[in-house]
């Protein structure tokens, strides 16, 4: 059985590597703080790799965007 949205990762589970730019990274953390402190970058790309190959309808929430007056828009 594979684990869910939510489900910690089993010990042991291996490392995997990813391509990503230094501010790409540096926003999703960013990002990632502010939409949830539970979670970790690492949580959030299982999620989405979870919705993306159809296991789960559960995107994780985003933090909220400002517009350009720089108020905080509702997602």
């Amino acid at each position: 059985m594979s684990p869910r949205i939510g489900v910690e990762v089993p010990p042991g589970t291996p490392f995997r590597r990813i391509r990503m730019d230094d501010e790409m990274w540096n926003a999703l953390a960013a990002a990632v703080a502010k939409a949830d402190p539970e979670l970790d970058r690492s949580k959030v790309i299982r999620q989405l790799v979870r919705w993306y190959i159809g296991e789960t309808d559960h995107l994780p929430r985003r933090p909220e965007q400002k517009n350009a007056s720089g108020d905080e828009e509702q997602s």
